[in-house]
């Protein structure tokens, strides 16, 4: 009920000729879904649920449902803008994102993407991972993206949410333990932060049920042994194998620099020593 510009998300309410009075025998529901126009007295409004963005000449993108709105970390996520966003990837011609509960309890945002064409899904997958990870704020990045040839659809055509996600879900695989020293101290943080006994560390910290929240806490920790890091690193290798590899590489030119530190002062002092007079 406060109107938006052209281009702008909101929920659309239907009028005119044509619209039914209430739902039979719920006045409740109908209050709440049958309301006043404010543009024309005596008359109705429908409140569809569904969110639009009008276009400059007047016809409407549907960007989803406003039912589908979860909360992560706190903030309202629209799983709409999320497909959106996973949509206008290269290679990929439709999308649609499921949010399930990990074995931790916490919401894992799963992107279900259809190859634009036959044979390509990793080819989407990979796309969505490079792309939808720049357009995407962290709390709203799929944590996982699972490529399917076509959507199962329900006996009215439309796409079978709980069926999809049924298909994507995958059997338990042999964890892959820590290999090197800082994997070892990364997965002793993280079991301790995220409250599990084991972690793989080819796993999106993500699915395993880290909120940015979590990724500030275990950063905390991190910053310890290694204060140059700041916290969006994490974000930018959501795995113990890649943040290793990150840190292990910082670690290094950190070293290199110090040392050619330490080498231009030890030739400054000595071009000072030579400067002396005898």
């Amino acid at each position: 009920m406060r109107p938006v510009r052209d281009g702008e998300i909101g929920m659309l309410y239907a009028g005119g000729l044509g619209l039914a009075v209430d739902y039979a025998g719920d006045p409740l529901r109908s209050a709440e879904q049958f309301v006043p126009d404010p543009q024309r007295p005596a008359s109705k409004l429908y409140r569809t649920g569904d969110l639009v963005r009008r276009r400059p000449d007047g016809n409407l993108d549907f960007i989803g449902r406003r039912d589908r709105q979860i909360k992560v970390d706190g903030k309202r996520v629209e799983l709409g803008e999320i497909e959106e966003a996973v949509r206008r990837c290269a290679g990929v011609s439709d999308a649609v994102v499921t949010a399930t509960k990990g074995d931790t309890g916490a919401l894992v945002l799963t992107a279900h993407v259809k190859p634009a064409a036959a044979g390509q899904g990793q080819v989407a997958v990979a796309a969505v991972h490079a792309q939808a990870t720049q357009a995407l704020p962290p709390h709203m990045r799929p944590s996982r993206i699972v490529a399917h040839d076509e959507f199962p659809l329900t006996a009215n055509g439309k796409i079978d949410q709980r069926l999809l996600a049924a298909r994507a879900a995958v059997e338990p695989s042999p964890i892959m333990s820590a290999t090197s020293e800082t994997e070892r101290m990364l997965s002793g943080i993280f079991t301790r932060v995220l409250g599990v006994h084991s972690i793989d560390v080819a796993t999106n910290f993500f699915e395993l049920g880290a909120t940015s929240l979590k990724l500030m806490e275990a950063h905390a920790s991190i910053s310890r042994i290694w204060p140059q890091v700041d916290v969006l690193t994490l974000f930018r290798h959501p795995t113990i194998r890649d943040l290793a590899r990150a840190l292990d590489g910082r670690h290094g030119s950190i070293a290199q620099e110090a040392q050619r530190r330490a080498q231009g002062q030890a030739a400054a002092l000595q071009r000072l020593h030579n400067a002396r007079p005898r």
